[in-house]
């Protein structure tokens, strides 16, 4: 009840700011009463950016400086991004010079996928894998990545299937396995339905017969302890999905000789990633890690209260089907859930929550605009009834429980 007060108070003053500086347009009012009042369950997306992040960067925004340069400018600058690095590799027990900073999660998937594979041919090694194995739920940032590599550089793939929970088999990766595979790539937690993946076990597999192992551990890191250890070779982290600042994400490398640049320029990253760094949303990004790291077990527990109301309500109706496996057995993460409401097409039940100012997805926000069956609820066989009729609700730091009883009352409106 207080969220959705001071929302509403701050509609009110910027109403009047509007009416007190005429001329205002009307679609100003509309922007303002959106941004303040519509109740964001998106997370999974992009969380809002953190205070802490803000304040963090906000001394660094005006300082001129290229950490490359050696002036004190430079120096500065170079300094704020070393700091930055070895905030970021405390979380995830390495050294800061195994961090490789990237645009974003989608461009460290690229370097790890596309930068082992050349990596091998740099290597003094007679025997090259041409075989890559995924699960069949990966990010399509790792998928396509991988096409790539089958069409222009004869690269054989391997999709690992999953149970009806979203789940690899262990049993079909370790088939899977021979002389030939270069590379195994499996999420740490799903994107679209929050399942966490037997990351460690499949690492040692993917070791035992002497592949490298990536993860994408974009969804997990800062809900699920991240590490670079266990048999882990490479792993992706985004800011923008942890209430950092959007444009800077990660591939946390534990050996550099195995990856190959995928950036030609001025050799930046120790010469694995070429481009001006940014040490301001280098900043944003470990001081959010931090921030959310520091408030993990708290915050899971919010989100196991979140996550029990919302299904507690999907299972007291027929026509709802819960698509995400339990998180009380530590199967998924609690923070994002996704559910189907029977012979329902998602655009039409996303369009209905968007009027009743309730914001969730459909999926992968990096399919936006592309009316399609998800591939990730292709592979868990979701029956035809509840495949078309999925939403995805992800919640994070700023969430309150107003926010989870205005989008039952949302859903209860519109369809049920």
């Amino acid at each position: 009840m207080l969220t959705n007060i001071i929302r509403e108070m701050k509609v009110l003053k910027i109403f009047t700011f509007c009416l007190r500086n005429r001329p205002c347009s009307i679609n100003i009012l509309l922007l303002c009463y959106t941004v303040y009042v519509q109740i964001y369950l998106d997370y999974a997306a992009d969380a809002p950016i953190r205070d802490v992040a803000i304040r963090a960067m906000g001394a660094e925004w005006k300082n001129a400086g290229n950490a490359s340069q050696f002036h004190a400018s430079g120096r500065h600058k170079a300094k704020v991004l070393s700091t930055a690095k070895r905030d970021l590799a405390d979380l995830l027990e390495c050294s800061e010079h195994q961090i490789v900073l990237t645009s974003g999660g989608t461009e460290a998937n690229n370097l790890a996928i596309k930068g082992v594979w050349d990596g091998q041919f740099d290597s003094s090694s007679a025997k090259k894998r041409n075989r890559i194995v995924l699960s069949a739920v990966e990010h399509p940032s790792v998928i396509e990545s991988a096409k790539y590599l089958a069409e222009t550089r004869g690269a054989l793939i391997d999709f690992l299937p999953v149970d009806a929970h979203g789940i690899i088999d262990l049993t079909a990766l370790e088939k899977a396995l021979n002389d030939d595979v270069l590379l195994v790539s499996v999420q740490t937690v799903n994107n679209e339905t929050g399942a966490i993946q037997p990351v460690c076990a499949a690492a040692s597999l993917s070791h035992s017969a002497g592949a490298l192992f990536h993860t994408d551990a974009i969804q997990a890191f800062t809900h699920l302890p991240v590490k670079l250890a266990n048999n882990i070779d490479f792993i992706s982290l985004s800011s923008h999905k942890i209430g950092g600042p959007e444009g800077i994400g990660a591939l946390v490398v534990r050996n550099r000789k195995l990856l190959h640049a995928q950036m030609s320029g001025g050799g930046q990253e120790l010469g694995s990633r070429s481009g001006t760094e940014s040490p301001v949303l280098a900043t944003g990004f470990a001081v959010a890690a931090k921030d959310a790291h520091a408030s993990m077990h708290n915050e899971n527990s919010r989100y196991f209260a979140f996550y029990k109301t919302i299904t507690d309500w999907i299972k007291s109706h027929d026509a709802m089907r819960l698509n995400s496996p339990t998180a009380l057995n530590n199967f998924a993460v609690p923070n994002i859930i996704n559910f189907s409401i029977k012979n329902l097409d998602s655009e039409s039940l996303l369009f209905m929550l968007d009027e009743q100012e309730v914001s969730v997805s459909i999926g992968s926000a990096c399919h936006a605009g592309v009316q399609r069956v998800s591939h990730v609820i292709d592979a868990m066989r979701v029956p035809d009834e509840w495949r078309k009729g999925q939403i995805r609700v992800s919640f994070g730091h700023a969430t309150t429980s107003d926010d989870i009883a205005a989008l039952i009352k949302a859903a209860e409106q519109a369809v049920l």
